[in-house]
């Protein structure tokens, strides 16, 4: 390789040399979901999470709209007579939050704009998270009761997390991919000015 003054403008590296010079120093993306490419996976991700976020919504409208009622009466004279309506009202909330979210990454993903997946990655790495301790803490309780039953909750939920870490992952690589197109194309019109 060769080296270059990069204090010449007109030295300085265009498109894949750019990449090469900085690639040891980013995190290695993927390049498939499955079948099929990250741009692709990440817009079946959104569309699936739109769609299992408005059904939860859904849910919740109709528990609050027509059955609310019958529920609160039945926990009248519980601990729990409020506490299902902030439940519902959260779970409808949480639901809401994630179809905008999840509209964020698919508007991204199809207009090209990394900072609209940067939302979705953030609250799901911190969803990954906190599974990640909840899993973690139903194990313990569970080799606590037998190592059988600790065994079945480990074969159960490595799998699971391990497809959501996959799942953030690939959408990790199409946010870094859009985001270095930009920064290419930035340095391209920059090139071209001097």
């Amino acid at each position: 390789m060769t080296t270059v003054d990069f204090s010449k403008p007109s030295a300085r590296p265009l498109g894949n040399d750019i990449r090469e010079k900085t690639s040891d120093k980013k995190m290695p993306r993927l390049t498939h979901c499955c079948c099929f490419s990250t741009e692709t996976g990440a817009r079946i991700l959104a569309i699936l999470q739109i769609i299992y976020a408005s059904l939860f919504a859904m849910t919740d409208i109709l528990l609050l709209a027509c059955y609310f009622p019958t529920i609160n009466e039945m926990f009248k004279n519980t601990i729990f007579k409020n506490t299902i309506a902030y439940i519902l009202g959260v779970s409808l909330a949480s639901s809401m939050f994630d179809i905008i979210v999840a509209g964020f990454m698919l508007h991204g993903v199809n207009r090209k704009k990394h900072s609209c997946l940067l939302p979705w990655l953030i609250v799901e790495m911190i969803n990954l998270v906190i599974l990640t301790l909840i899993g973690l803490w139903v194990t313990i309780i569970f080799f606590n009761v037998s190592a059988g039953a600790g065994f079945i909750s480990l074969v159960i939920e490595v799998p699971i997390l391990a497809l959501f870490y996959y799942f953030w992952f690939v959408v990790q690589s199409v946010y870094a991919d859009i985001k270095e197109q930009q920064e290419d194309m930035i340095n391209m019109v920059q090139v071209g000015k001097f």
